[in-house]
């Protein structure tokens, strides 16, 4: 990387550049079926995010390389949940892992969330992604049942909330 990093919105030139992250992150754990490489919305992540009450963000270098990402929408699966925001595809390339882009992301993702409205942050992760579990307890978020209809209960094992402010 010989550009600093910065973390800005998704934007529709994004869009495939994210895919290929996600993709290549999921399949880095094996991931295949049932798991966010195959959501109908990924090769959209722009237009998916401006129509689901939430936003996405992407860790990116000045020339345009996405190295990671992460948002949030409304959780998919009942109208009785509208205060409820699903943290969604929280991936990044090993490139940048542990030089602190999750966190001051997920710190931008929940402030985000609560400019939205939502009062309860969710969601799922698998066990062994357990630096992603630590950060996600760092902020805060404590294991509960699964919620909504994500689609995704088949790969992920791990199910967090938090309440936010």
């Amino acid at each position: 990387m010989k550009n600093t990093l910065l973390i800005r919105k998704l934007t529709a030139a994004d869009d495939d550049k994210i895919a290929a992250v996600i993709k290549a992150v999921l399949a880095e754990y094996h991931f295949a079926s049932g798991s966010s490489a195959e959501d109908r919305e990924l090769d959209s992540l722009s237009h998916y995010y401006a129509q689901q009450q939430g936003a996405y963000y992407v860790v990116a270098d000045l020339d345009g390389n996405i190295y990671g990402g992460g948002g949030f929408a409304k959780l998919p699966g009942s109208a009785s949940i509208d205060s409820i925001c699903e943290i969604q595809k929280f991936y990044f390339l090993k490139t940048i892992r542990a030089q602190g882009y999750g966190t001051k992301l997920l710190s931008i993702v929940l402030h985000e969330a609560t400019v939205y409205g939502y009062k309860l942050a969710y969601l799922e992760t698998a066990q062994q992604l357990e630096s992603s579990i630590k950060l996600y307890q760092k902020f805060g978020f404590k294991k509960t049942k699964a919620l909504g209809n994500t689609r995704h209960q088949k790969v992920c094992d791990v199910y967090l909330k938090l309440v936010l402010a």
